[in-house]
């Protein structure tokens, strides 16, 4: 399939589809769906909520209770990462947890699930970091700020 077929479904008053999408990938190089994205998330809400900045994050990894082994938490605790597993509750002796943190976690699966229901993020259409990095960018600020 062309790169242009799809976005055939844009009204025809925006101009042909691959203009559209020649533009789309040209300003996902440029880093504007960036800069719009930064730009809305600075006014605060749920995008704000979206922006992950490792610089501030706490050396937290979270995860299912599937995960849930003493060699993976052997293996955070070598990498100085607390891990935010809850115990399995077949588990003996159950390994403590941030409950907090892992309620938190399910904001988190949430946010993917709406931005999967975007069938252009869900299959990856985009084949490159730019352009797919800008879908997930559009597609988080359709879903958040509008």
């Amino acid at each position: 399939m062309r790169s242009g077929c799809r976005w055939k479904g844009a009204p025809a008053a925006h101009g042909p589809p691959k203009t559209l999408y020649n533009r789309f990938v040209h300003w996902a190089a440029q880093g504007v769906w960036e800069d719009v994205f930064r730009a809305l998330s600075g006014a605060g809400g749920p995008a704000a909520d979206l922006l992950l900045d490792s610089s501030h994050a706490k050396a937290h990894r979270c995860a299912d209770v599937a995960y849930d082994s003493d060699g993976l938490r052997r293996f955070l605790a070598r990498c100085t990462t607390e891990p935010v597993i809850k115990p399995n509750p077949t588990r003996k002796r159950p390994a403590p947890y941030d409950r907090a943190a892992f309620r938190a976690r399910n904001a988190i699966a949430r946010m993917f699930s709406q931005l999967k229901d975007w069938r252009r993020v869900a299959t990856r259409y985009d084949k490159l970091k730019e352009t797919y990095s800008a879908t997930v960018q559009l597609a988080a600020t359709v879903l958040f700020r509008l």
